[in-house]
């Protein structure tokens, strides 16, 4: 979890130069060889941004949560959340893993019991 400095998609950037394709194609080549994946972030889609309100406004996703089976398996409601608002030029991003699927057990009440 965190900045990666470098996108998966040239969806990912808005604004300004595309990155170079061989940065995108080599940081997919390497999560795949990882068994990494990308979680999907929910809210704005960008968490890195400079220049705002100017003509050379720019945004790019650079913070992702990586996953791989296991721990999607562990974590299956996961959420990943962009918070926005930040003065830095990241925004914060929540990962969420309270949401759990847990064993419920039945309601039961204490029982005592006299023996005599």
């Amino acid at each position: 979890m965190g900045d990666l400095n470098n996108i998966v998609a040239q969806s990912d950037k808005r604004g300004g130069a595309p990155y170079p394709n061989w940065l995108v194609e080599g940081l997919n080549e390497t999560l795949t060889a990882a068994g990494l994946t990308d979680m999907n972030i929910i809210g704005h889609q960008f968490t890195w941004e400079r220049t705002r309100g100017t003509e050379n406004w720019i945004e790019t996703r650079l913070d992702r949560v990586l996953t791989n089976e296991d721990w999607v398996e562990w974590f299956p409601l996961s959420k990943l959340y962009n918070l926005e608002g930040s003065p830095s030029d990241h925004s914060p991003i929540f990962l969420d893993t309270s949401k759990l699927i847990r064993e419920r057990r039945p309601n039961r009440k204490f029982k005592f019991e006299m023996h005599g």
